[in-house]
C-alpha cells in the first residue's frame, strides 16, 4: 500500500497535465477563455483586460500546477525517503538480527567451546585422578606385597628364633629337671635321713615318754602305796595309843611295822627296775 501510493500520485498529476493541454484546445475556439463571438464585440480595453486576467490565471494555475508538482516531488521524495530510511532501518535491523544471530551464534559457540574445554579439563582431571588412584593403588599393593613378604620374613625369622628358643627352652628345661632331679634325690636322702632322724627321735621321746609314763605311774603307785602305808601306819600307831589289850600287842606292831617296811624296799626296788 505504502509503495503503490507515489504511482497514484504520479497518475494524477498526468491527469492534471492532459486537462491543462485539453483547456489549451477548448481555447482555441474561444479567445481567452470567452467565446470568440462574445471576444469580438469586447472593446480593446475589456480584451486586454480579459487577456491579462486569463494570462494571469494560466499563470496562476501553472504556479499552482509547479507548486503541486513540487509539493508531489517533495511528498514522492519524502516518501521515497521515508522508503529507503525504512528499507535503511530495516536493513539495519535486519543487520542487526544477522550481527546478533551471529553474536548468539558465536556466543553458542563460545560457550560451547568453553564447555568442551571445561569436560576435557574435567575429563582431563578425571583421567589424572584416575591414573593417581591407580598409581596409588599399584604403591599399595607394592607396599602390601612388601608388607607380607616382611612379615612373612619376620615370621620365618621368629620361627627360627622360636624354635632355637625352644631348642634352648627344652636344653634349659632338661638341664633344669637333670638339676631338680639331682635336688629332689638330694632333698629326698635329706628328707630321708631327717625323717630318719626323726623317726629315732620319735621313737626316742616315745620311749622317753613311756619311761615317764611308768616312772609317773610308779611314782603314783609308791604315793598310793605310802599314802595306804601311811594310814596303816597311822591306824597302828592310833591301835598302840589305845590301852593294851594284851601282852602280845607290842610284837604284833613291830611285826606290822617290820613287815611294812619290807613292803617299801620292795616297792622302791620295784620302782627302780621300771
Amino acid at each position: 500500500m505504502k509503495k503503490t501510493l507515489p504511482i497514484l500520485l504520479l497518475s494524477s498529476t498526468i491527469l492534471m497535465s492532459a486537462c491543462t493541454d485539453l483547456g489549451t484546445y477548448s481555447a482555441s475556439r474561444e479567445i481567452y477563455g470567452v467565446e470568440e463571438s462574445v471576444w469580438y464585440q469586447m472593446t480593446p480595453d475589456q480584451q486586454n483586460r480579459v487577456m491579462n486576467n486569463y494570462l494571469a490565471e494560466q499563470k496562476r494555475k501553472q504556479r499552482a500546477l509547479e507548486r503541486q508538482r513540487e509539493q508531489d516531488r517533495l511528498f514522492n521524495l519524502k516518501l521515497e525517503n521515508d522508503r529507503l530510511r525504512r528499507e535503511k532501518e530495516d536493513h539495519r535491523n535486519a543487520e542487526a538480527r544477522r550481527v546478533k544471530f551471529e553474536k548468539d551464534a558465536l556466543e553458542r559457540q563460545r560457550r560451547e567451546l568453553e564447555d568442551a574445554r571445561r569436560d576435557s579439563q574435567r575429563q582431563t582431571r578425571a583421567n589424572e585422578h584416575q591414573r593417581r588412584e591407580l598409581m596409588r593403588l599399584q604403591d599399595q599393593q607394592r607396599f602390601e606385597e612388601q608388607q607380607r613378604e616382611n612379615q612373612r620374613r619376620v615370621q620365618r625369622e621368629q620361627q627360627q628364633q622360636n624354635e632355637a628358643a625352644a631348642a634352648q627352652r627344652a636344653q634349659d628345661e632338661r638341664r633344669t629337671i637333670e638339676l631338680q632331679q639331682k635336688e629332689f634325690d638330694r632333698i629326698a636322702r635329706e628328707n630321708a635321713q631327717r625323717q630318719q632322724q626323726q623317726q629315732q627321735q620319735v621313737q626316742q621321746q616315745r620311749e622317753a615318754a613311756e619311761r615317764a609314763q611308768r616312772e609317773q605311774s610308779a611314782i603314783e603307785r609308791q604315793r598310793v602305796e605310802l599314802e595306804r602305808i601311811a594310814r596303816e601306819h597311822a591306824a597302828r600307831q592310833q591301835q598302840q595309843q589305845a590301852p593294851p589289850a594284851a601282852a602280845q600287842a607290842p610284837a604284833a606292831g613291830q611285826d606290822e611295822n617290820h613287815q611294812l617296811l619290807e613292803e617299801s624296799e620292795m616297792f622302791g626296788t620295784m620302782f627302780k627296775e621300771e
